[in-house]
């Protein structure tokens, strides 16, 4: 029996593992073609029996979705992947019933597609780049696209997650470029293309896998023609039309008007028209090379403002104390403009204010008020760099290690890292708002990062990050500011096949400025004889343009409310003005400025006001002198200067720096914390939290002083001296409020006489 039953097993063992065996599927899958795959976003997208699909590598996979499309068209459709950038990939896409059966780029995002844009034409991929952002690396692809609208005149993008832009190699000349080839060499990735002509061009990034964009070089390769194809028989040559003089001269001043107003794209479409019909004219020889002078000169004054923009950018980084990242900024208008003479002068200059920086302490007792401001304004980047300059001025001593260890508790602690952690989270988020070009929301979120952790290096680099892609977008903006001075000349003109020329010509150059529809809609508004649309643009446009000038002003000035005023009015009148963006952008950056000066206006502020307290009237004086050139702004150096001067009419006696017994005061701390009795190291260990609550109090008092609110003064001195009756700081602000107090009492009776007793009072004194 048993036999038996092992028999049946066996048996049927074996049955199931041929039935198995038959129904294994086939790997791959029958229908299945690749398209792409990126391995740092883990994005994979095929195709199986003719339906694209997107996998992810933690989600399933899911249809790919085209916006136009529908599903029972996708099987009958070509499709060839384009690369990808970020989380966007770009396909290549041509159906019967779609676009006319024309082959148009597709713009993906998860499993949804649109179009690019609304051009159409064959399109081929160049290759995906790696772009080095700071210490992250994104992804670029280049695109090759021949516009059918346009004879096969071809484009060059760039594309990015937030779109594409067309790079200056075809944006700026007609040309007609063929795909060749992809691959490596001098170790880098290249692409090779052919020109109409036989011109071999590699394009390559600057420096392979770091710079965000791609240079276009003419080889000194040139290929014969292609093979020439059965040509259909010739049919007679028609008559040529005979030109007239005035054709020609209307011809060169279009020409000439067209290089005046710097529309270079269209100047060159009508001299290729003018040597065409008119051969051999001597005319068009000196419009090329003005052509070509005025390129240069265009070329020369943007490389100029860009050097100058970054100029800028190097002040307001030296201004706030950041160094090293202001001479990044000077490092990159070097190579803007080589030897330029305003370059040197900014580095000079910033030099000179490091000097000053790093010379403004040199007592003990000064840094020990600007690392105890530091620890109550929680900026613990700013404490390990004073540390460092004491530590190298006087050495590791005793008030070293105690403020050192405070500074490795707060380090240590669970809070301190969940803001380091929010810090982060409002980077990344900045940064996603640089790469879709909202500066003004990047400068937000890194003030927010600032709030969480002050100082942190972290927030800097992005500062630097976003300040390269802002001043991209600015050359950007000068871009279109002349796209659109063109179109609004061609208005006036009432030349609308001129203003639609190079409204499409902007919309190509630049797509994402969303003033491209509205444009066309007054266009075809005035071509019907209604020219109020675009008489109103122009008179929205001025006032636009004032207010957004009165913002920057306000914003130069300090007046933050009024250039939010100018800049909300602005954006009511015209939204989409690049104007507007850029200078919301500069209004953040400059808040976020003040919020970081107000930081190194507050340690220079308690280093003076210790120098006060221990009557350094000297190093006061020069402590605010210093305050006063590197802060002009600021309004509390007139009190400390008058608080300097009250000081000095109470003793007459002391010109300078008190005598050295104010230097045993100032060292007497390390003595406290080196003696070995029991007794004074728990006291030495708890003089940290002490100090920052010291000074409050201290502050609190001489603000009530201020007011003459002797009561709240009284108390706030009095909770004081309860922490450390002898500190300087504590004795002194008890001497303000006493002499504060006697002169409030005493004025009653001098006070009326004094002016008359003044005069009859020197000849008592002579006798």
């Amino acid at each position: 029996m048993a036999k038996r039953f092992l028999f049946v097993v066996a048996v049927a063992a074996v049955a199931l593992g041929n039935v198995a065996s038959a129904q294994t599927p086939a790997y791959p899958p029958a229908g299945y073609s690749p398209l792409l795959f990126d391995p740092a976003d883990t994005k994979y997208v095929f195709r199986l029996n003719s339906a694209p699909w997107i996998c992810r590598g933690d989600t399933f996979c899911k249809p790919v979705k085209i916006e136009g499309v529908a599903d029972k068209d996708l099987p009958q459709a070509t499709m060839e992947a384009l690369g990808f950038a970020g989380p966007r990939y770009f396909l290549s896409y041509k159906q019967t019933n779609f676009e006319k059966g024309k082959p148009v780029v597709l713009s993906c995002l998860e499993e949804r597609c649109g179009k690019l844009d609304a051009t159409v034409g064959d399109a081929h991929t160049l290759g995906t780049f790696q772009v080095k952002q700071g210490d992250r690396t994104v992804t670029r692809t280049a695109l090759l696209r021949q516009v059918e609208a346009r004879n096969g005149r071809a484009q060059l993008l760039w594309c990015a997650d937030s779109g594409c832009s067309e790079l200056p190699l075809t944006r700026d000349a007609e040309l007609y470029l063929s795909h060749m080839d992809n691959g490596r060499s001098e170790g880098r990735s290249m692409a090779w293309l052919r020109d109409k002509s036989g011109a071999v061009f590699s394009c390559a990034q600057p420096e392979d896998g770091v710079s965000d964009q791609l240079t276009c070089e003419k080889s000194k390769i040139v290929l014969s023609d292609f093979p020439a194809a059965a040509a259909p028989p010739a049919a007679p040559a028609a008559a040529a039309p005979v030109a007239s003089d005035a054709d020609r001269a209307a011809l060169a001043s279009s020409i000439d008007r067209a290089i005046v107003a710097g529309d270079f794209a269209n100047a060159d479409r009508l001299l290729a028209d003018a040597a065409r019909r008119y051969a051999g004219n001597a005319a068009w020889p000196p419009l090329q090379q003005k052509l070509a002078k005025a390129r240069a000169d265009r070329d020369a004054q943007v490389r100029l403002a860009e050097a100058r923009r970054l100029i800028a950018e190097a002040r307001r980084f030296a201004q706030v104390g950041d160094f090293p990242h202001a001479e990044e900024m000077l490092q990159d208008a070097d190579k803007q403009v080589p030897g330029f003479a305003e370059t040197a002068k900014a580095r000079n200059e910033i030099a000179a204010m490091r000097t000053a920086r790093d010379q403004r302490y040199r007592e003990r007792y000064q840094y020990y008020a600007a690392i105890d401001q530091a620890f109550a304004a929680e900026r613990l980047w700013d404490i390990e760099r004073l540390l460092a300059e004491y530590a190298q001025r006087f050495n590791q001593d005793d008030e070293y290690r105690s403020r050192a260890g405070r500074l490795a508790q707060l380090r240590a602690d669970a809070t301190w890292q969940a803001r380091i952690n929010q810090a982060r989270s409002f980077i990344a988020t900045a940064r996603q708002a640089t790469d879709r070009g909202d500066f003004a929301e990047a400068e937000r979120q890194l003030v927010l990062a600032d709030r969480a952790a002050p100082g942190f290096p972290e927030i800097n680099q992005a500062r630097v990050d976003l300040s390269r892609r802002r001043i991209a977008a600015e050359r950007q903006q000068d871009g279109i500011r002349l796209i659109l001075a063109a179109i609004d000349a061609a208005f006036q003109r009432k030349q609308y096949d001129e203003a639609e020329r190079a409204i499409e010509d902007g919309r190509r150059r630049y797509g994402s400025y969303d003033g491209w529809t509205d444009l066309q809609r007054r266009s075809a508004s005035a071509r019907q004889g209604n020219d109020r649309q675009a008489s109103e643009l122009r008179t929205q446009n001025a006032r636009t343009l004032e207010l957004v000038t009165a913002a920057r002003r306000s914003t130069t000035q300090g007046d933050f409310a009024a250039a939010d005023r100018s800049l909300t009015q602005a954006q009511a009148i015209s939204a989409t003005m690049p104007e507007i963006a850029i200078a919301r952008a500069e209004l953040e950056r400059a808040k976020a400025d003040r919020a970081r000066q107000d930081a190194e206006i507050r340690v220079l502020a308690a280093s003076a006001d210790a120098a006060l307290a221990r009557k350094q009237y000297a190093d006061a004086e020069r402590l605010i002198a210093d305050g006063k050139k590197a802060y002009p702004s600021y309004a509390g150096w007139a009190e400390l200067s008058r608080r300097l001067a009250d000081a000095r009419r109470a003793t007459p006696a002391l010109k300078g720096n008190a005598p050295m017994p104010a230097q045993p005061a100032a060292t007497t701390p390390p003595p406290a914390a080196a003696t070995p009795a029991p007794a004074p190291a728990p006291a030495t260990v708890a003089a940290p939290p002490v100090a920052p609550q010291l000074a409050r109090l201290v502050a609190v008092a001489r603000d009530a002083i201020k007011r003459s609110d002797f009561a709240a003064a009284e108390k706030a001195v009095a909770d004081a001296e309860k922490l450390d009756a002898k500190a300087a700081s504590v004795v002194e602000v008890r001497a303000e409020l006493k002499s504060a107090q006697d002169k409030s009492k005493a004025p009653p009776a001098p006070p009326p006489p004094a002016p008359a007793a003044a005069p009859p009072q020197p000849p008592a004194t002579r006798n």
